[in-house]
């Protein structure tokens, strides 16, 4: 069953790709730069939790999201009300870190080396503050795509380590304080 998964997790991960000269696109069309209701709205209506972490800075989950095969929570981070980053957390016990690192590498090729302070300067920047040092064991991979979409593959931040976080990350956006004022054309409806 968790080949199974692996294979389905690859082929979705296929939906998330760039296509020549129109830059990252999430899953459902979803591209850097949209607003919040733009992202509802290619969410189709999803139930969403939304938080307001601080003045210009939101967050939008939609929980126990299926679409990769694996239970896990989408997030969409929304800076200066348009979307600088977006992922994924999965519970270990629905798929492995390296079933998911494996189905990364096979779409984007193989990770670069783990360069955690560039993560650790992005999330300073997007949230204002250093987060705490990768906890001791945590798990950790990075790719960086043509366009500059930033992905990040790691154990969770917190202490708990049964969970899986992957982020698609618009870092030129988050480094330069604002987002992208026009988002590239959708590529694939259904990636993710």
């Amino acid at each position: 069953m968790r080949r199974i998964l692996a294979i389905v997790l690859a082929l979705l991960l296929c939906g998330a790709a760039m296509a020549e000269g129109t830059g990252f696109a999430f899953r459902n069309g979803i591209t850097w730069g949209m607003t919040e209701d733009e992202v509802l709205a290619a969410e189709g209506g999803a139930e969403y939790q939304r938080n307001e972490m601080e003045p210009g800075l939101s967050l939008i989950v939609i929980e126990d999201d299926m679409t990769t095969g694996a239970k896990g929570d989408v997030n969409y981070v929304f800076m200066n009300g348009a979307l600088v980053m977006d992922g994924y957390y999965y519970h270990t016990g629905d798929i492995s870190a390296d079933e998911l690192s494996a189905a990364l590498t096979e779409k984007y090729g193989e990770p670069a080396p783990a360069d955690i302070p560039r993560f650790l300067a992005v999330m300073t920047a997007l949230y204002g503050e250093t987060p705490p040092d990768l906890p001791e064991g945590a798990l950790f991979w990075n790719w960086t795509l043509e366009d500059g979409t930033y992905i990040v593959l790691t154990t969770s931040w917190d202490t708990d380590m049964d969970e899986l976080s992957l982020g698609y990350i618009d870092e030129a956006a988050i480094l330069a304080g604002q987002s992208v004022s026009e988002p590239a054309p959708a590529m694939n409806p259904d990636g993710m």
